[in-house]
């Protein structure tokens, strides 16, 4: 091949364009430089991390994409073998080289307090609770990165922080949305939220009173609107709504969640108060940083710098059940091998309802063309399990 610095662009996940410079000496490639900047943060980053080195240390294009960012992977050695082709060479004959050969660890047991399955959002919160209060935590991820779905969510947090919202004035329509609150029959209304409503109509008839255009909002607001929101009637004609004790639980403690992810290092952009995609008010608060990287990556880094290094590409397939009750678990990481965790306590955080089909088919009464028909792990170990309905 001709030796030179080839400049190639590949499509990637997030954009159609995704420069590359692939340094060539002799019959050997030897360095990737991939320009990620247009790809989204904290989605496809082991991509960039991982495949030029592979291929590097390899020579081989027959490389495995990268879990859950199978797009940007192509990308990446669709753009080396455009490179190769340039200089001359057989792109080919590259993808069916010799595939690098798995190093394959030892079988390994540990005993922690907790083990935490799945490093997205949740788990990774559940982590760092945890080494906060002095438990040894294990964190297993099945993917390559953690993340999970949070590194693909909008970004901004709902809770009601009334002081810094009645900063910014309140906009045509939210006025009208009040009002048609605080005339709404108190019969239309669920027995359990009913005290909490006539609180609230209070609230807003105070507002009114006070002609003030500020931006107006409060915790019961949210919880009201979070009830309103989800009722509905399901397949079978049954009105069902959010669990009061559930709802109330999340939105009186929202805020403290923002200001716990702000002490930890997430920054959150206080000149603007956002409607986040599928809210009903504005009380988003907005990250400085794109998306759901914005948490990931403080909540990453903050286990690690404590000494948590998650188990990634860890796979749990068993729970370790004892008297009863779950003592940890049984997980195969990606070279075959075994691992097992000794825990007090498995807080299982491992992927979105609504990506479990098994689990929308036996709970979900609202969607049409769903049978009911499956058994999970959970129903085996007689798991108690509070709103299925409510996805």
């Amino acid at each position: 091949m001709k030796s030179g610095k080839y400049q190639v662009k590949a499509k990637g996940h997030g954009s159609e364009s995704m420069p590359m410079e692939v340094d060539i000496d002799g019959d050997k490639v030897t360095s990737i430089k991939v320009d990620s900047s247009g790809e989204t943060k904290g989605v496809a980053d082991e991509v960039f991390r991982r495949l030029p080195k592979t291929i590097v240390e390899n020579q081989t294009l027959n490389v495995d994409a990268v879990s859950g960012a199978t797009i940007s992977s192509h990308g990446v050695i669709d753009g080396v073998a455009e490179a190769i082709d340039e200089a001359g060479g057989d792109s080919t004959e590259w993808k069916n080289r010799e595939k690098p050969a798995a190093t394959k660890v030892e079988d390994e047991e540990i005993t922690v307090d907790v083990a935490v399955v799945g490093a997205g959002g949740a788990g990774l919160a559940a982590a760092v609770r945890s080494i906060q209060h002095g438990e040894r935590v294990a964190v297993l991820e099945k993917y390559p990165q953690i993340g999970g779905n949070t590194s693909r969510a909008g970004g901004p947090m709902n809770a009601a922080e009334p002081e810094w919202q009645s900063k910014f004035k309140a906009l045509p329509g939210e006025k009208q949305t009040l009002e048609d609150l605080a005339n709404t029959p108190i019969e239309q209304i669920d027995l359990e939220y009913r005290f909490d409503f006539e609180r609230l109509q209070r609230q807003i008839k105070e507002y009114i009173d006070s002609g003030t255009d500020y931006l107006f909002d409060s915790t019961l607001l949210h919880e009201i609107q979070t009830y309103l929101g989800g009722k509905r009637t399901d397949l079978k004609g049954n009105e069902i709504h959010g669990k009061y004790a559930l709802v109330h639980e999340l939105v009186t403690n929202a805020l403290n969640s923002v200001k716990w992810l702000q002490d930890l290092g997430v920054k959150f952009d206080n000149s603007q108060v956002t409607e986040p995609v599928g809210g009903l008010w504005r009380r988003g608060h907005k990250p400085v940083e794109p998306l759901g990287y914005a948490f990931i990556h403080v909540l990453g880094d903050w286990i690690r710098e404590h000494g948590v290094d998650p188990y990634l590409e860890t796979r749990v397939e068993k729970l370790i059940i004892e008297d009863g009750k779950v003592r940890g678990v049984i997980a195969t990481r990606a070279d075959g091998s075994t691992l097992t965790v000794h825990a007090k306590a498995v807080i299982l955080t491992a992927g979105g309802f609504g990506a479990n089909t098994k689990m929308v088919q036996k709970y979900n009464t609202y969607w049409p063309n769903i049978a009911d028909d499956s058994t999970i792990v959970q129903q085996l170990i007689h798991l108690q399990l509070l709103a299925m309905g409510l996805t």
